[in-house]
């Protein structure tokens, strides 16, 4: 089985890190950073797509639907939308925590 993981799409810094925590997983997913319905058609059958959500928005959850994938797993690493996150994620050097959060939701697809 192949993850297809696509980050937030956003240009906030909670989606910069988002994509940061993506990138981390290149080596056992393919990382998109914007869904299209051409790569959910021409996906393997045994391909699990993976939205990796920065925020309660689900962004790229919601690329996903409206590009009709139907079956899509659902990460979303802030449970709200408190603004000091954005102070936290204008850098991008300690993101350890939300790396092992993403790897244990990863485990249990």
């Amino acid at each position: 089985m192949k993850h297809i993981i696509s980050p937030c799409p956003g240009g906030c810094n909670v989606s910069k890190m988002t994509n940061a925590v993506a990138n981390h997983f290149e080596e056992m997913a393919q990382i998109i950073p914007k869904i299209s319905a051409e790569i959910i058609e021409s996906a393997p059958n045994d391909t699990t797509f993976v939205a990796l959500n920065g925020c309660p928005a689900v962004c790229s959850s919601n690329f996903y639907k409206k590009f009709g994938c139907e079956s899509f797993s659902e990460i979303t690493i802030m449970k709200n939308f408190d603004l000091k996150n954005q102070k936290k994620y204008e850098n991008l050097d300690n993101l350890e925590e939300e790396i092992a959060f993403v790897q244990n939701e990863l485990n249990k697809i």
